[in-house]
C-alpha cells in the first residue's frame, strides 16, 4: 500500500483535495491523505461487490444455459433466450 499512498500523495489533484480537507477538518495533510485513501478503498469495495454480483449472475446463467447442451436435456434457442431473459429480469 506504500506505493499507492505515495501515488496519492504526489498526485497534484489529490494533494490539492487533501490540502482542502486538512484545512476544513483541521487535521494534518497526512491524515487527510489517509482519510481520502480510506474513502477510495471503501468505494473500491462497493465496486468489487457489484462486480462479484455480476460475475455470479453470469456464472449462474452459464450453468443454466449449459444444461440445455447436455445429452439428455430438452430445449431449443427459445428456451435458452427465455432463461437469459429471466436471469436479467426481463420476464
Amino acid at each position: 500500500m506504500g506505493k499507492k499512498t505515495f501515488t496519492y500523495a504526489t498526485d497534484p489533484k489529490v494533494k490539492e483535495k487533501a490540502d482542502r480537507k486538512a484545512k476544513r477538518e483541521k487535521i494534518t495533510l497526512s491524515e487527510a491523505i489517509d482519510r481520502l485513501l480510506r474513502d477510495y478503498i471503501a468505494v473500491d469495495k462497493v465496486k468489487l461487490k457489484i462486480f462479484q454480483e455480476k460475475a455470479e449472475k453470469w456464472d449462474n446463467l452459464g450453468q443454466r444455459i449449459g444444461k440445455f447442451y447436455e445429452e439428455d436435456a430438452y430445449g431449443d434457442l427459445g428456451d435458452i433466450g427465455e432463461a437469459a431473459a429471466n436471469a436479467y429480469g426481463y420476464l
